[in-house]
């Protein structure tokens, strides 16, 4: 087989597409894969020649996110501020950001004004925690559950004092509406004339894995010093067709931080031992990538026709970018040189004694 667009091809008649069976026997009722590999193609310039010594690898990831259980509790005081709390733990993914973001868009409160606590576990009889790229699903739903309860709640007591119905009124930056008069009772009101605090949970629960997927196209393009098996990387491209993106912010820095873990892992990244003893014991010896090692970097993402478990439509991409990223960079060596390293991490050692053995 030729090296090129033919891996294109080979990966173009086998994407999965709506409604298809997975291999393992699951069943995927949305993805986009075809999306995201045109678009990776374009922006790699794949097709283009290059250079003597110079690889192009194209890989592929699909994630489905499992369900879970979790628990988000909002609070309206009498001062009308908006407190949020949960027992969930924020393991940098950005969790917390998505509950407050999702309660402030149904109560209509910016999430800056949102106060947010942990609980510990005691909080709750049962609740799941952060795994497997499932947090926007289980505690995201939690937090929309939550704030769709507490809308109701202050739409309730606000139709009752303003003689309106619950179809009339609506929320804005901390109040309540009526539509036509323009009447209007603020968050601090709403509690007063209730006269105690508005406390809602919201809860999710889904032991079902999703059936919409997201999906990354990745190509890693590498120069192999054939002299010296030195790999060295020239571009990275990722390309994601997802669902709904809650904070593009927060999901860019999953994407970007998900390549650099996966470099690290092609790469450098090494346990090894002496004996029965750990001899990579410091960041000098077990070499994370730090910036001189990150190479020109393209990201696309495309919200085609969004679709997922998540609310408004969201979906993982917490794995989604770090899972492919080795593939394509054995990928690209071996389209530079011709030798495919089986073991990770792809080191100059190993390149070089492939290279050695080959032309022995």
């Amino acid at each position: 087989r030729k090296p090129g667009r033919d891996a294109a091809e080979v990966k173009r008649m086998n994407l999965l597409h709506d409604s298809d069976e997975t291999p393992t026997g699951g069943h995927v009722a949305h993805i986009r894969g075809l999306e995201a590999l045109e678009k990776g193609i374009q922006l790699s310039g794949y097709d283009k020649p290059k250079p003597k010594n110079v690889g192009r690898g194209l890989s592929f990831s699909e994630w489905s996110p499992s369900g879970g259980e979790g628990n988000v509790f909002v609070t309206i005081d009498e001062t009308g501020g908006v407190k949020g709390s949960s027992p969930v733990v924020d393991q940098g993914g950005g969790v917390l950001t998505v509950i407050v973001e999702v309660v402030g868009g149904e109560l209509k409160v910016p999430a800056d004004r949102i106060q947010l606590t942990q609980l510990d576990s005691t909080a709750v009889p049962s609740d799941g925690g952060v795994g497997g790229s499932r947090a926007t699903r289980v505690y995201g739903n939690a937090a929309y559950d939550a704030g769709v309860r507490g809308r109701a709640k202050l739409l309730g007591v606000a139709a009752e004092k303003l003689g309106a119905s619950v179809e009339e009124l609506e929320l804005s930056n901390g109040s309540v509406v009526h539509r036509r008069s323009k009447k209007r009772m603020s968050f601090d009101e709403i509690v007063r004339a209730k006269g105690s605090a508005i406390s809602v949970k919201g809860y999710y629960k889904s032991s079902e894995k999703a059936h919409d997927a997201s999906v990354s196209a990745q190509i890693a393009e590498v120069d192999v010093d054939p002299e010296t098996g030195k790999v060295t990387l020239r571009q990275m491209i990722s390309a994601h067709a997802t669902g709904k993106v809650i904070n593009p912010l927060m999901h860019q820095g999953q994407i970007e931080g998900g390549v650099v873990f996966g470099l690290g892992y092609a790469l450098t990244e090494e346990v090894l031992f002496d004996g029965g003893r750990v001899t990579t014991t410091n960041f000098g010896e077990f070499k994370i990538p730090n910036i001189a090692d990150i190479p020109r970097l393209k990201t696309a993402v495309m919200e085609n026709v969004p679709r997922g478990p998540g609310p408004y439509n969201s979906l993982a991409i917490g794995e989604v970018a770090n899972v492919p990223v080795a593939a394509a960079v054995a990928n690209a060596v071996a389209d530079a040189c011709g030798v495919r390293i089986t073991d990770l991490p792809i080191t100059a050692e190993k390149v070089y004694q492939a290279l050695k053995a080959r032309y022995a």
